[in-house]
């Protein structure tokens, strides 16, 4: 899935995403967020608790992030952001 946005920071610091971004992403109101900086990008991350994680490409039990429903460790994270354009 590709979609692209702008949007403009408001005086408090904030961005607006989109309601039918959050519904391809299955994010709802209320859902806990992780944020990460990488090189200059921003990756935003659904965080899931109560289950058991493990990091589908490395097996590292400390995930902090979940991608197209994997749980991914920031290890990992930071070489997928690195493949990116």
């Amino acid at each position: 899935m590709t979609l692209d946005y702008t949007r403009k920071i408001d005086d408090l610091g904030r961005i607006v995403i989109p309601d039918n971004l959050r519904q391809n992403l299955g994010w709802q109101i209320g859902d806990t967020l992780s944020l990460y900086c990488i090189d200059g990008a921003i990756a935003l991350c659904m965080v899931k608790v109560n289950r058991k994680q493990e990091c589908v490409y490395c097996k590292n039990t400390a995930v902090k992030v979940r991608i197209n429903e994997k749980d991914v460790c920031v290890t990992c994270l930071e070489k997928i952001m690195e493949m990116m354009p």
